[in-house]
């Protein structure tokens, strides 16, 4: 028992004065015995002239009779060897309480200084000279019901390290979309219930809406705005966000990857599809212009309609999943958002971009020539170009000669004079 008021005494004397802990220690042993955490003291009347140790059992006291004689003094009790009392009228002595334990301290004394712990170490991020990795944020905007159909198509490849919406005032045309992010542009206006092949009411559903766009693209450092050039949404609504996401942030990069309708569809379609291009051009940094008529002569007779559209589909799926490839991954010679950036910029004008692949003898010459012709763009060809970014992707066994061999294919159809940006990830 004594072993566990040790404890209790250690941890009272931090706090406590030394008398007023021992004291509590010892009453603490003798509550053991009885109901009262302090016992009375023995009393003076005995009958046999012999001191009653009222903390010795009677077995104890009958097997070691010179233990009866002894008397542990309980606390307050007379110190001094003799154990009859000064003062014979006193019957029993009452039970006396301790006096109160003062409350621990909450602050420490001055003298003891506090503990401080030790500073956190410093990451890899925090050294002085290391610098957090920066992982530029890409948003793909589908503007009308063509746009829609484009996100759908790239939610469907799985591409990923991309933010989608889609903008449309077809209400039932949202409903079906795959994407999570969907904003009814100019419920008010149209009810939803479309703009009727109208650029007018798609501008002013936009700028109805304007402010829920720009919330869901707010941070983006590049933006690809996906519509259908001679309708009403696509025309009308696409260059008011384009240029309300620059007038915003000037930083942001935004490319357009449009289409044109088919001859079939007429001339006043056609003559709207350019007006809306026009009005696009100044808006966005670059713009590249898919051609449906020319789906027919890529095709044969036998092309389902659907297919052929979803081939329309993965020309923008592969110049964004390109370009966030080159960002994200890094490569031997690397091509990061700036180099982009510098290509795509204040162009102002159509863009053409193109990926090819090949395998086996001349694999690199018959890659770049893919690259550099797409049948499918409006403008097929990238002769005359101002600037070029190149990224080369292989295996560890492409050669010197075959990289040398690509890049200059390239080279010979651009401008003379233009900006080309190399890089390898291999």
């Amino acid at each position: 028992m004594m072993n566990s008021f040790r404890g209790h005494l250690t941890r009272i004397y931090i706090t406590t004065p030394a008398t007023s802990a021992s004291r509590l220690v010892r009453s603490r042993a003798y509550s053991t015995s009885s109901r009262n955490p302090y016992p009375p003291f023995p009393s003076n009347q005995s009958t046999n002239n012999t001191t009653h140790n009222p903390y010795v059992t009677n077995q104890q006291q009958a097997h070691n009779p010179q233990q009866q004689s002894s008397y542990f003094p309980p606390p307050f009790a007379n110190k001094s060897s003799n154990t009859t009392p000064k003062n014979t009228n006193t019957t029993t002595s009452p039970s006396r309480a301790f006096p109160p334990i003062p409350p621990a301290r909450e602050n420490p004394p001055p003298s003891v200084k506090p503990i401080i712990p030790p500073p956190p170490k410093p990451s890899a991020f925090s050294a002085p000279g290391v610098f957090e990795i920066f992982q530029p944020r890409i948003s793909v905007i589908g503007v009308g019901g063509a746009g829609g159909n484009a996100v759908n198509h790239m939610i469907t490849g799985k591409l990923e390290g991309v933010d989608f919406l889609v903008c449309n005032t077809d209400a039932q045309a949202l409903s079906q979309s795959l994407c999570i992010n969907r904003v009814q542009l100019g419920p008010a206006l149209t009810k939803g219930l479309g703009a009727g092949a109208s650029p007018e009411i798609g501008m002013k559903a936009a700028q109805a809406s304007i402010d829920e766009i720009v919330h869901h693209v707010s941070g983006a450092n590049l933006v690809f705005l996906a519509a259908g050039m001679g309708g009403g949404t696509g025309t009308g609504a696409t260059a008011v966000i384009a240029s309300e996401l620059k007038r915003i942030d000037p930083s942001i990069l935004t490319v357009a990857v449009v289409t044109k309708p088919f001859m079939f569809e007429g001339n006043h379609r056609r003559r709207l599809a350019e007006s809306g291009l026009a009005a696009l051009s100044t808006a966005v940094d670059t713009m590249i212009v898919i051609s449906n008529q020319n789906l027919l002569s890529v095709f044969g007779e036998h092309t389902k309609f659907t297919e052929a559209f979803q081939f329309a589909d993965e020309v923008l799926h592969a110049g964004v999943r390109t370009i966030s490839d080159l960002m994200v991954i890094p490569g031997m010679i690397n091509l990061d958002f700036s180099d982009v950036r510098t290509i795509l910029s204040n162009m102002q004008g159509s863009a053409m971009m193109g990926v090819g692949e090949a395998t086996g003898e001349h694999r690199a010459q018959k890659a770049a020539r893919d690259a550099i012709y797409n049948p499918l763009l409006d403008q097929s060809s990238i002769t005359g170009a101002r600037g070029a970014l190149i990224n080369i992707t292989g295996s560890n066994d492409i050669t010197l000669a075959e990289i040398d061999q690509a890049a200059t294919m390239i080279r010979d159809e651009v401008d003379p004079e233009a900006n080309i940006i190399f890089g390898t990830c291999l």
